[in-house]
């Protein structure tokens, strides 16, 4: 404890531990610019009529109102969490009841991010500050609009007490904080609630997916348990890596144990369920078996409305196919890893190419591209392998790692084109070949027209939507930029391709000119790479745009210190930006940031 004279009056200051939450009003600066007097009546009620009367209840207290946001402090961190996720379900409420009453606003509703740690905070009077809250106000540009971002500390500790879903955001770089603090997400909850085999027919996985048995006292009517499983296989037969056994030889099968099934139906994997209605809503549990290992995958769990099963049916299909994908991958990742070499097949080197690709990092990128060499060389019909070394090529270029930036346009784009040939309806392939076209050629209509073909052969492909992103901001399409970036991104929440989709959706809102958006977007594919030389680029310059000059200068300088000889009219001379205005107006954001010319 210290003790300090100023102005002639004694300070206490004492340390000690708290739970600290910081609130954020989201997109405050552009909502002042368009409306200053409306904007400020506005946030002035939601702050007086339904934020802070929930602080008092949850023994809390406001420490400080900082303009656009609010430092709080809460006796613990239930009562924070607890907090935080009462008041965003009452804003939700609040804004559909609004939309739905008589007179409707004309203004969209006002949306709030909030933070919470538990950490050492100092304490002067009323007022607290340190690490704690420093770490609180960083978290926050994490979150959502309409979501919660809780430290590790946080949810280590309410995790067993309130019920939430969480994503793992995994270990955040924050600003002057020396060390990575890890932190989950609880994202925004819509107003309907939350959200061992014989021969194998080939290389490829091969998986059943068996109709979901009804349990409980009010059965759900049988044709949603076998149309699930039906639509599953649809979104599966998608990827062209798999082999999926179709929906009518698994019908007789349902009271079936995995293992046995998996011997009647010749696969590996099979994936099981049950369904339940519990009043108006639907709970969805799905089992993924590795039948030769006699081992359980992954499970998960779904909760959806019943009021219209033909929706919940096909919502929950989607997410489930594209849960499922990245734990199938993983799972055939370890197997590869234990085979020798010599017998490891093309299949095989292609998901450990992908493995060191999702990492983006220069080292790993290296060693990705022998193993698809090899995996061509065993198999030159591999449309994947093809499909990846031209993303390898792309990657060479995008993040300025080339050292012959011709030779990597010509080969991504080869090898892009001979994915397509060898497989029209592929839409890795044709993603990849859309990007190479429209990125490294400029050809943005051949773009659009290649992933136009990707989506019509697979409507739910996150690829396909993800990849389309950069063209469609290269067109200075923001708002379709956005929306495609952000299907990309529901769809398959847990790819290890997602931080690339959030670095497309951070230039997706910096083409759009929602530059505090950019910025949170960037930072969170940051948090998964550092190194990301694309998104440190359209950061910087959404930061100059914010006139957050300081910050802008240090990411110009992390940029420079991954890509020494960056300079910007070298960089705009290739990209893809047809409108010659459009490129001046980069150009100027990243010159003010200091880049070299």
């Amino acid at each position: 404890m210290v003790q300090e004279e100023a102005s002639g009056t004694a300070l206490r200051r004492e340390r000690r531990l708290a739970a600290v939450a910081f609130l954020d009003l989201v997109a405050y600066s552009r909502l002042i610019e368009a409306d200053e007097e409306g904007t400020l009546d506005r946030w002035a009620e939601l702050r007086l009529q339904v934020i802070e009367p929930r602080v008092a209840e949850r023994k809390g207290r406001i420490v400080e109102r900082l303009g656009d946001g609010l430092l709080l402090e809460f006796q613990s961190a239930v009562e924070a969490t607890g907090w935080a996720l009462g008041l965003q379900a009452a804003l939700r409420e609040r804004s559909v009841a609004q939309a739905r009453g008589p007179e409707a606003p004309t203004n969209a509703p006002l949306a709030v991010r909030i933070a919470i740690h538990v950490g050492d905070v100092v304490t002067e009077g009323d007022h607290i500050h340190g690490e704690g809250v420093n770490i609180a106000a960083r978290l926050q540009e994490f979150a959502e609009p309409g979501g919660v971002v809780l430290s590790a500390a946080v949810h280590e500790q309410v995790g067993n007490v309130l019920r939430y879903d969480a994503v793992d955001l995994g270990p955040l770089p924050l600003k002057n904080i020396g060390r990575l603090i890890r932190a989950f997400s609880v994202p925004p909850i819509g107003p309907d609630g939350p959200h061992r085999a014989a021969a194998l027919p080939s290389h490829r996985p091969s998986i059943a997916v068996l109709p979901l048995r009804s349990i409980g006292p009010d059965p759900v009517e049988p044709y949603f348990a076998e149309g699930l499983a039906h639509d599953v296989v649809g979104s599966l037969a998608a990827f062209r890596e798999l082999f999926v056994v179709s929906s009518n030889s698994t019908l007789g099968l349902a009271s079936e144990a995995a293992e046995a099934a998996a011997q009647a139906l010749v696969v590996r994997y099979v994936v099981t369920g049950t369904v339940s209605r519990r009043g108006e809503r639907l709970r969805i549990a799905v089992e993924l078996s590795d039948t030769e290992t006699r081992s359980v995958v992954w499970t998960d769990r779904y909760d959806t409305p019943a009021s219209d099963l033909f929706a919940a049916q096909d919502a929950a299909a989607t997410r489930i196919a594209y849960s499922l994908l990245p734990q199938l991958r993983r799972s055939e990742l370890d197997h590869a890893r234990r085979k020798p070499p010599s017998s490891q097949d093309a299949y095989d080197l292609v998901l450990q190419a992908m493995h060191h690709l999702y990492r983006l990092d220069e080292a790993e990128r290296a060693a990705a591209r022998p193993l698809l060499l090899r995996a061509v060389q065993r198999d030159p019909d591999s449309a994947m392998a093809h499909a990846l070394l031209a993303h390898w090529h792309l990657l060479q270029v995008g993040e300025s790692n080339s050292t012959d930036v011709e030779s990597d346009r010509r080969e991504a784009a080869r090898h892009a084109t001979r994915a397509v040939e060898l497989d029209p309806s592929d839409p890795l392939g044709l993603a990849m070949y859309g990007h190479a076209v429209g990125f490294l050629f400029g050809q943005l209509d051949s773009a659009v027209e290649a992933f136009d073909r990707a989506l019509a052969s697979s409507p739910n492909s996150p690829i396909g939507w993800g990849m389309s992103s950069p063209t469609y901001a290269y067109l200075g399409d923001g708002p379709t930029a956005i929306a495609r970036a952000e299907y990309a991104l529901r769809l398959s929440p847990l790819d290890p391709y997602a931080h690339v989709f959030q670095g497309f959706l951070g230039l997706a809102h910096f083409v759009n000119g929602t530059h505090e958006e950019s910025v949170r977007w960037s930072r969170r594919a940051l948090a998964a790479n550092p190194r990301f030389v694309g998104v440190l680029r359209h950061l910087t310059g959404s930061l100059v745009a914010l006139g957050r000059q300081d910050e802008a200068r240090e990411t110009a300088a992390r940029l420079l210190a991954v890509v020494p000889d960056f300079r910007v009219r070298r960089f705009l001379a290739r990209y893809p930006i047809q409108d010659s205005a459009r490129v001046e107006a980069y150009a100027a954001l990243l010159l003010q940031a200091g880049l070299p010319e």
